[in-house]
């Protein structure tokens, strides 16, 4: 038998520096999407690693609220946003005092929202009490809501 002592692992190096460089070269260059580059000074919003709702956080004009993160009996003044939607199941006697928004969502159920002003108000969930201090456009999508604005 004929022996090549260092052929073998010559080949073997050979090969793993090959596939090295092929994945250093894919990695290279800026990809469109990959991470964003934040100037310093700002602080990027946290976004959970999952792709869901980061909730209670104003982001691109949309403001998400989960209805069961509320205790009993308080009322929630979210930050101002152009579209608010609100999702979940409250617990008992929790309000939700919302200002004056473009849109209103509510899409959970069982939830008491109070809006100083809506452009639109949309409904599609059940069981809920909304309240528009001014005239808003509604559409009530759901069931056993009641909703009355202006």
């Amino acid at each position: 038998m004929h022996h090549h002592p260092h052929r073998p692992a010559q080949v073997v190096a050979s090969i793993v520096a090959t596939a090295a460089l092929v994945v250093l070269a894919a990695c290279t260059g800026a990809s469109p999407d990959g991470p964003a580059v934040t100037p310093s000074g700002t602080t990027p919003t946290p976004t959970p690693p999952d792709g869901s709702v980061a909730y209670g956080v104003c982001e691109d004009g949309q403001l998400t609220l989960l209805a069961d993160d509320a205790h009993e009996g308080e009322t929630v003044r979210p930050v101002a946003c152009p579209s608010v939607s609100v999702v979940g199941t409250a617990t008992e006697g929790v309000v939700f005092a919302i200002g004056e928004v473009d849109r209103l969502v509510v899409e959970g159920s069982g939830l008491t929202v109070e809006v100083a002003s809506a452009g639109t108000v949309l409904v599609p969930g059940s069981r809920n009490t909304v309240t528009c201090r001014s005239r808003s456009e509604v559409q009530d999508l759901g069931t056993d809501n009641r909703v009355s604005c202006g």
